[in-house]
């Protein structure tokens, strides 16, 4: 991770796609990737939220990497989710992520048992840490709370970036809640913040955070970049009203089927919209309320765009 100018980075949280019998469409996900490196994205996170990770399998996901790499994708360009309940199973996930060169591995902190507290969490990810051998990876504290239900607060943070300092390298606040991001942004020393929520961005970025790991991005990446490299002032206006008017698209709707449904409408490929139980897609109409909101916000921000 890292620009050699020094402009905030945008990872894209990538969606996964499905062949007709639930298995990873490896070559679409290759194109989309290379598609999305194009359009100026940075990077992407496989296998986070958005890619469905956890309904996928430690050999699904190391085959998924391995086709990608194959397929000439930069590992360095490569964030890889490895959100397990094991912890076994996310030190060999991180393992294979850091032998194979990728630029850093997205760790959950534990998400089943109820009760956990910060000395749990803490020896979670150190147990994770720990066990997953050499080459170490980067890794980056994923903080979202509405899934995991497990928040990482700002001590359990610095505790972590103190213990394992060549490691942990940053941390993904997905909360929505900016008055937590902000705190941690001020208090973020060494730390790398990247924030998934897209209406955040502008803010985060101009308040020093390093960028976005976000799923918008599947669906505008041009809009993302804009916003990126232009978090203040006329064109950042106009490109957060667009963002803010994809991000519409999930009030009252499931995220990850609505993020395929934007996938899907700005591809023109239906085939996005496959889902592994038990998540289900949108209802049609549904889908054709969000490619509506895609393309009046891009049509806003075409407007937008600087001359």
């Amino acid at each position: 991770m890292g620009t050699d100018d020094g402009r905030a980075e945008l990872h894209v949280a990538v969606v996964t796609p499905l062949n007709g019998d639930g298995s990873v469409d490896a070559a679409r996900l290759l194109a989309h990737c290379q598609g999305l490196l194009v359009a100026g994205c940075d990077g992407i996170a496989l296998f986070g939220t958005s890619g469905e990770g956890p309904s996928f399998s430690v050999a699904e996901r190391m085959a998924v990497l391995e086709a990608l790499l194959a397929g000439g994708l930069p590992p360095d360009r490569i964030i890889v989710g490895a959100a397990c309940a094991a912890l076994p199973d996310v030190a060999a996930l991180s393992h294979h992520a850091a032998a194979a060169g990728c630029a850093a591995v997205l760790m959950m902190p534990p998400f089943f048992f109820d009760g956990v507290d910060d000395e749990g969490v803490f020896r979670a990810y150190a147990t994770a840490i720990e066990t997953t051998g050499t080459p170490a990876p980067k890794v980056l504290l994923y903080h979202i709370p509405k899934v995991s239900r497990v928040p990482l607060g700002l001590g359990l943070i610095e505790r972590l970036a103190a213990a394992f300092p060549d490691i942990v390298v940053g941390v993904k606040d997905s909360s929505g809640d900016w008055p937590s991001t902000e705190r941690l942004l001020e208090r973020r020393g060494d730390l790398r913040i990247f924030v998934g929520h897209e209406p955040h961005v502008g803010r985060a970025i101009a308040n020093g955070g390093a960028g976005t790991i976000c799923g918008i991005a599947n669906a505008a990446p041009t809009l993302l970049r804009r916003l990126c490299d232009a978090p203040a002032g006329p064109a950042g206006s106009a490109a957060r009203l667009a963002v803010d008017q994809v991000a519409a698209a999930f009030d009252g709707r499931p995220v990850i089927p609505t993020l395929k449904a934007l996938t899907a409408a700005a591809s023109g490929f239906p085939g996005w919209n496959r889902l592994r139980p038990p998540l289900t897609p949108l209802a049609d109409d549904d889908q054709e309320a969000v490619a509506r909101l895609l393309r009046s916000a891009q049509r806003a921000a075409t407007v937008g765009a600087p001359g």
